[in-house]
């Protein structure tokens, strides 16, 4: 990947994400959210901001199945996930399974 980016960049872009975590979501500080995407540029902003809005970052592996994520979900205690539209597809099928 020959993508480069600034810090200033890298600053803006996490506080218009924890702008948004603390005025168009329902988390408070202390919360959890689970991240699921592997090392992109994108996972330190979302790291850096979660941390920036008070809130608590349970990691999970991009690879696991539907079921291994969904366990991992049911213990975190996450409220919110943050996921690479890549893996979307089994969160959908958690979805499904939990209707």
């Amino acid at each position: 990947m020959d993508v480069e980016i600034s810090f200033n960049d890298v600053a803006a872009r996490v506080d218009e994400l924890v702008w948004y975590f603390q005025n168009k979501t329902n988390l408070k500080k202390g919360d959890k959210i689970a991240l699921q995407m592997p090392n992109l540029l994108q996972y330190p902003i979302v790291i850096f901001a979660a941390l920036k809005a008070g809130l608590v970052i349970v990691n999970t592996n991009p690879l696991y199945t539907a079921d291994e994520m969904l366990h991992q979900y049911n213990n975190s205690g996450a409220k919110a996930i943050i996921i690479l539209e890549n893996f979307a597809s089994k969160l959908e099928v958690i979805y499904q399974k939990q209707r």
